[in-house]
């Protein structure tokens, strides 16, 4: 009998849990916050050859590609995306991201925040293990 795959939220979440457990490969990712009537935008400037795991959302996004090319863990499996390129990402999903060159990521979101906390308290759903960001 062939062995299945685990689902891609337990794939990301074994990932994150590995990346967690050797603090000495984390680095600073400083984001950009803009805000504008009822949107919120957080950018960040992924190194060339870095991997990042997202925060969980309470809403559909979209994200933007400005700069750079990935590696984008999804259902399907790994998809390369280069930029330019926008797309929407659903509710509740944990993305795992490689960056094969220096990439801009943003992501934007419909609310009504003033602050980055504000945003971040809204838009994230709780998790046992936060994230560096």
């Amino acid at each position: 009998m062939s062995e299945v795959a685990a689902p891609l939220d337990t794939r990301v979440l074994q990932m994150q849990a590995a990346m967690l457990a050797a603090p000495e490969l984390h680095i600073a990712i400083p984001p950009r916050h803009t805000f504008a009537h009822g949107l919120y935008a957080r950018e960040v400037t992924l190194p060339a050859g870095s991997t990042a795991i997202g925060f969980r959302h309470t809403q559909e996004h979209i994200c933007i590609i400005s700069q750079g090319r990935v590696q984008l863990v999804t259902e399907d499996g790994v998809q390369e995306i280069a930029a330019p390129a926008t797309m929407v990402i659903p509710a509740g999903r944990k993305n795992c991201v490689h960056a094969l060159e220096e990439t801009v990521w943003t992501t934007i979101h419909a609310s009504d925040a003033k602050t980055p906390e504000e945003a971040f308290e809204a838009l994230t759903v709780p998790e046992e293990i936060r994230w560096l960001s």
